[in-house]
């Protein structure tokens, strides 16, 4: 009890009195109007997020470097959809689109030595 009076909670209670003394009798009707949110409500539907929403997928450019690096490779696209475990090449995932562009680079540079 002591450790939260001291930290300014029930300060009087600690001090020994019951109730705070107020000399302002309270409006019932200036409660409601002194109070103004400083938030702003969700705009998104708590209810229905579960928390899985779809990630953010490749942009146009990424995916047409990573044709491109299919191309000249000559990797085979169900082996490397399958490696990565994608449904499509438009299915990937914008933070996966780094690791799938240095693994077909590794490969143009492994078939260029």
């Amino acid at each position: 009890m002591k450790a939260i009076a001291l930290h300014g909670l029930s300060l009087n209670v600690y001090a020994g009195e019951d109730l705070p003394a107020t000399d302002n009798a309270i409006n019932p009707s200036a409660i409601g109007q002194s109070f103004k949110p400083t938030f702003k409500p969700s705009l998104v539907n708590k209810a229905s997020d579960n928390g899985f929403s779809q990630p953010e997928l490749l942009t146009a450019n990424q995916l047409r470097y990573i044709n491109r690096l299919i191309r000249e490779t000559g990797t085979d696209i169900d082996q490397l959809l399958a490696y990565f475990d994608f449904e499509s090449l438009e299915q990937i995932p914008n933070f996966e689109v780094n690791r799938v562009i240095q693994t077909l680079e590794s490969h143009r540079q492994q078939d260029a030595a």
